[in-house]
């Protein structure tokens, strides 16, 4: 079996799953439907999954990058939470290491702002008791002197002291991709840009989709014993098609996040606190860059397209500029942002909204299963719980038995190392890096990115027969690497989600645009109008992530946007050189 997930492939996959009937297929390629496809799969399931848009290009993507234990949800008691999160994020970082990153984060205490000492040092206890943290990395609490030691940045008007603990950050949009080419390497179909466009019935039961391949038109009829809507915030809008959108509905919340450089907010560690109002604030360093996010703002506007308003800039550069009085953030400080959407379905009786995303699953009528949204951090529980919710109604149907989810102890893709430590495999790792002329800083970010998988890219980038530049012919690896096993389709897909550079390496996204253009062109066979096309729609994910909805960051880009990408010039003569018709 062919365990690619190879952009080349779509229409086959598609194909495979209209000619055999499926045990399960999955609206939406975020990390929840990505988690149901890799359980699904392990336990032996004929699986699919489709994606309107690419895979994790939704609220996937464009989360906190986070993996958290709950701490801030210790205030609401929610104490089996935190305790099976902790659990989860201890599972992810084992499974993902090169995703999955420790992170020290700082929650100062003012007089002023709620939340005593006494009460944070009560939470920090029953945090690291309920995540069984070991005596080296349970988190302290620090009076004021010691506080600003460790961040001479903070406002010291006012501070009590800090509570000091370990969370952990990932990269979100990586992380849904590796658990879908897990579920791949099991045998799952799946495929992005491919939208659902109805249901299909019998008896009045729900049997399969119609879905149409958005890259070229074509409509495909796929059937499945068991269909889950894991559609996130557009959960609802799989739910109109059945008519099933009576009971409990969606209440989202928009997340909005910032960049600056690094060297603009210097903090040593990440730091959390609450601005006015109650809005979560979190400031998260990921050199070379420093990433403010906001949490918790409600949201009633376009699911398609939210928007970060001056309104959430305003706010964020004053209260972080409270914070840290020296630093004096302006707008054009600000490199680049997005603005994610977070989703919970609303409480009946008038309750308050469960803001953890709990596990919970609603099935309508017609027997449309639909998985509740939910944070990084959970995924996997939350996948479980569908799938044993799937293997039931199959056994009850027809007698078939599915094992219990194994997903525990599977590797995610990239995670499986041999039996070596991590630092052992990046050690190695750069030892054949080096044999091939790969400097030790660019092995380093492909290991970051790849994990286990970047062995495979070092044997594309070996057999390369192309006279380009080190960089451009590396470049063309990771393209080639990423076309074949991430279905990337797009030049957004690669700039934006499988390498992170639109965010947080802003001028190596500013100076690849051209020969990524142009190398995809050639790998992918695009004519004219469909790089044209690809510019067009490049420049409008651009215009969002750099214009910040007004436009003025895009007009730093160093070339003229009138012209076809195959005639953009870059100072670099080799780009040049590439990107020359």
């Amino acid at each position: 079996m062919n365990d690619g997930l190879s952009a080349k492939l779509r229409g086959q996959y598609l194909q495979d799953m209209e000619r055999g009937k499926l045990d399960v297929l999955v609206i939406g390629g975020g990390i929840t439907g990505a988690g149901i496809a890799w359980d699904a799969s392990n336990r032996g399931m004929k699986a699919g999954l489709v994606e309107m848009n690419d895979f994790a290009s939704g609220a996937s993507g464009k989360s906190a990058k986070v993996i958290h234990g709950g701490l801030i949800y210790l205030r609401q008691g929610k104490l089996r939470f935190v305790r099976e999160s902790c659990t989860e994020r201890a599972l992810l970082r084992r499974c993902a290491p090169h995703l999955v990153k420790p992170l020290p984060v700082l929650l100062p205490i003012y007089r002023h702002r709620p939340g005593s000492y006494l009460a944070s040092s009560i939470r920090l206890f029953a945090y690291d008791r309920l995540a069984g943290a070991k005596a080296g990395r349970r988190g302290r609490m620090y009076r004021r002197e010691q506080t600003l030691s460790l961040e001479n940045l903070l406002n010291s008007d006012a501070l009590k002291g800090a509570a000091y603990c370990r969370e952990y950050r990932a990269d979100d949009a990586r992380l849904t991709l590796e658990v879908l080419k897990a579920a791949r390497m099991k045998g799952a179909l799946m495929v992005n840009y491919a939208k659902v466009l109805g249901f299909i019935y019998r008896s009045g039961r729900v049997a399969g989709v119609q879905v149409e391949d958005r890259l070229t038109g074509i409509r495909y009829p796929i059937l499945a014993r068991q269909i889950v809507n894991a559609a996130g915030p557009w959960a609802d809008q799989i739910r109109q098609m059945d008519n099933s959108l009576a009971s409990e509905q969606l209440l989202l919340t928009k997340g909005v996040h910032l960049v600056v450089d690094y060297n603009k907010l210097p903090v040593r560690q990440a730091v959390c606190f609450d601005g006015p109002g109650g809005r979560r604030i979190f400031v998260i360093p990921k050199e070379p860059k420093t990433c403010i996010g906001m949490t918790g703002t409600p949201y009633q506007g376009s699911v398609e397209t939210p928007d970060i308003t001056d309104e959430d800039t305003r706010y964020a550069l004053d209260t972080v500029n409270g914070l840290f009085p020296g630093i004096r953030l302006k707008q054009e400080d600000i490199e680049a942002g997005w603005c994610g959407l977070s989703a919970m379905f609303k409480p009946e009786n008038g309750q308050s909204p469960d803001m953890t995303g709990k596990d919970g699953i609603l099935i309508s009528e017609s027997g449309l299963i639909t998985a509740r949204p939910g944070n990084l951090t959970g995924f996997r529980k939350r996948a479980m719980s569908v799938v044993d919710l799937v293997a039931k109604h199959i056994q009850d149907e027809d007698g078939t038995i599915y094992p219990p989810c194994m997903t525990d102890r599977t590797p995610i893709s990239g995670g499986d190392l041999n039996g070596l430590s991590y630092k052992r495999f990046k050690e190695m790792m750069l030892e054949q890096g080096a044999l091939q002329g790969i400097g030790a800083d660019p092995m380093r970010r492909l290991i970051s990115r790849y994990g286990s998988n970047a062995k495979r890219l070092l044997d594309i980038y070996l057999a390369s027969s192309t006279e380009e530049r080190d960089e451009y012919k590396l470049l063309r690896a990771e393209l080639i690497y990423s076309i074949e096993h991430e279905m990337t389709a797009a030049a957004e897909d690669f700039l934006m989600r499988r390498t992170g550079w639109v965010w947080f390496e802003r001028e190596t996204a500013e100076r690849m645009i051209a020969p990524v253009l142009q190398i995809m062109g050639e790998l992918l066979d695009w004519d004219e109008e469909e790089r044209s096309r690809q510019w067009r729609l490049l420049e409008d994910q651009l215009q969002m992530a750099w214009g910040l909805g007004g436009g003025s960051l895009l007009e730093r880009l160093p070339f003229d946007h009138d012209h076809h990408p195959a005639e953009l010039t870059h100072p670099d003569e080799a780009a040049e050189q590439l990107t020359q018709t």
